[in-house]
């Protein structure tokens, strides 16, 4: 292979986002924020963007986002360009591929694969099963305190971004795509590529911090897109041959994509009962226990299985999620009963499966004071503790973290929904109380929603009283307040959405336009005085100019009419006159 394949390869998977935001479909929800167990999101210029260097890329934001603004990096055409070259291109298989492509059978799904272009498929469960034996082969599980599965990178992310004091708790072991990447290469020499295909986004971080085991990681969601590209589908006319996986079918090891799988092929035949073994699967889940770790400390050994994706790698951000959780951990364990012992004597080349895991950093979080969280909270209304409705619309578990959230620069105080709904809602007041009109808006039940002093003031001393003693009249039945409410109640009943009227009310004559908001569930009425002195030349003008426009509409009536009419009494006298002359003529 030439050096400028290599650079344009290197240049292919450096310097892209392995998560990132399509800008122009985000639609400002915070789902992402609200599904982010670690707050890796920054809003700027109205759009959720992955802060790359908080993430622990877990995927979740790219499962919850409702337009699919979330975007995870393509390497499909990395895979493509290496299928073109010389060497040979193999597949490291996830086990879960069984729960996310149910329809084919083993062979058929590798004979895809091969169809594909890739020289040959192998199960990533004879990695998962190399770690269980070198963990299991050790004495480490008989040493006691707190070991961590080093499987799920995108847990390792997490423990040394934001709990770097657990750190080395964690086994410095291969995980079970690297440890198989290194078998492959062991078996078909050095220039084989081996290609991941899984469930799984931390596995391009993964791959990339460990390069020359792991050349490029697809998805099963990319996967299952480039077999319909290539027109492949399931069936009797898809024409794929059957393939066997090399150098020989998994066994334990396909059970690491469920909770509990990692333990049984550690186990194995192991008779140490002092170790606990515990397993937890979730981000949400793992976060507390790693926050209060110290509470499983002890004289004995405890193994942690920890996966962030509830449930396991079953299910995966790469997934389709066309299946229940519960029916693709079936899909797995069936799977492992059916395949039996497949190893057939052959012998596992000895290779180091000791990583230290370097490349994921200790995050550096800088915390605010108390002084500075309160004075974020004053600028967003929350004056008191019981100001702080937690209500989790803006993302955040709290106030206080979203305050926190601003004060590192990854929110704005638009976020909080209550505080803008009260800042629309003093804007609206204001602006409803200094208007010259009476103005009132009702619900169906011909309850006041919101009114100004205007109102009150055309409806006489003993309304004003009420107003005055509570601002807005709001639950007040209009039908025990006004006689002309009847005009309400036509609007909701009617199919028309705005009248305007003139009714007299005790000694006053006034204009009331009623117009229907929010689809027939509120109403907005304006009342005026016509005689009120402030209004009553605009309204004489606009009146004399409606009456002047009607009138010279008449005229232009008449005069079409009356010009009409000349025309046709013109032909006709014509018409009698060359009559009359041509009987003289005769």
């Amino acid at each position: 292979m030439t050096a400028g394949r290599s650079r344009k390869e290197g240049k292919e998977m450096t310097g892209r986002a392995y998560i990132y935001t399509e800008a122009n479909d985000c639609q400002d929800c915070y789902k992402c924020i609200r599904e982010c167990p670690v707050k890796a999101i920054r809003m700027e210029n109205h759009s959720a963007s992955v802060i790359q260097e908080n993430c622990i890329y877990c995927g979740h934001c790219t499962s919850a986002c409702p337009v699919g603004a979330k975007q995870v990096r393509e390497d499909v055409s990395r895979v493509k360009y290496l299928i073109e070259g010389d060497d040979p291109v193999i597949v490291s298989l996830a086990p879960s591929y069984i729960s996310e492509f149910p329809e084919y059978t083993p062979g058929e799904f590798a004979g895809m694969l091969v169809s594909l272009g890739f020289s040959s498929v192998s199960e990533t469960a004879l990695g998962a099963e190399m770690v269980s034996a070198a963990i299991r082969e050790s004495q480490l599980l008989r040493t006691p305190g707190i070991h961590i599965s080093p499987c799920c990178p995108s847990v390792l992310d997490l423990i040394h971004k934001y709990h770097p004091e657990h750190a080395h708790k964690i086994i410095e072991l291969d995980t079970p795509m690297l440890a198989h990447g290194k078998y492959l290469k062991s078996l078909y020499g050095e220039n084989a590529r081996v290609v991941f295909i899984g469930p799984c986004i931390a596995k391009k971080k993964e791959a990339d911090l460990n390069p020359g085991i792991i050349d490029a990681v697809i998805t099963f969601k990319r996967l299952r897109r480039w077999m319909e590209e290539e027109g492949i589908f399931h069936g009797e006319d898809a024409g794929v041959r059957s393939a066997e996986f090399v150098p020989y079918t998994a066994t334990d090891g396909k059970l690491y994509p469920v909770e509990r799988g990692m333990i049984g092929g550690i186990k194995g035949s192991n008779d140490h009962e002092d170790i606990a073994y515990l397993s937890y699967s979730g981000t949400e889940k793992i976060l507390p226990i790693l926050s209060n770790l110290e509470d499983l400390e002890g004289d004995s050994p405890v193994f942690l299985e920890l996966m962030s994706c509830a449930g396991g790698c079953v299910n995966g951000p790469g997934t389709t999620k066309n299946h229940s959780l519960a029916g693709k951990e079936l899909q797995v364990v069936n799977y492992w009963r059916r395949q039996g012992v497949g190893h057939g004597g052959f012998s596992i080349p000895q290779i180091s499966l000791v990583n230290q895991h370097d490349g994921y950093e200790h995050l550096q979080i800088s915390r605010p004071g108390e002084s500075e969280i309160n004075e974020i909270l004053l600028s967003i209304g929350k004056k008191h503790k019981e100001d702080e409705f937690n209500c989790g619309g803006c993302g955040y578990e709290n106030c206080r973290d979203f305050a926190m959230a601003v004060f590192s620069g990854k929110a704005e105080s638009t976020m909080c929904i209550s505080y803008m709904r009260r800042l629309a809602q003093d804007k609206a007041t204001v602006l409803l109380q200094r208007m010259p009109y009476g103005v009132v808006i009702v619900n169906r039940k011909m309850q006041i929603v919101e009114s100004n002093r205007n109102f009150a003031e055309l409806l006489g001393e003993e309304v004003l009283r009420q107003h005055d003693a509570d601002p807005g009249l709001e639950g007040y039945d209009l039908r025990e307040l006004v006689p002309f409410h009847l005009y309400f109640s036509a609007i909701f009943s009617s199919g028309d959405a705005y009248f305007e009227k003139d009714i007299r009310f005790r000694d006053q004559f006034l204009h009331l336009s009623v117009f229907a908001l929010e689809g027939k569930n509120m109403i907005c009425a304006m009342l005026h005085n016509l005689r009120a002195p402030e209004l009553n030349r605009a309204e004489m003008v606009k009146r004399t100019r409606k009456v002047i426009r009607e009138n010279l509409e008449t005229v232009q009536k008449i005069a079409f009419y009356l010009g009409e009419n000349a025309s046709n009494m013109e032909t006709l006298l014509n018409s009698m006159v060359d009559i009359q002359k041509e009987d003289y003529d005769e």
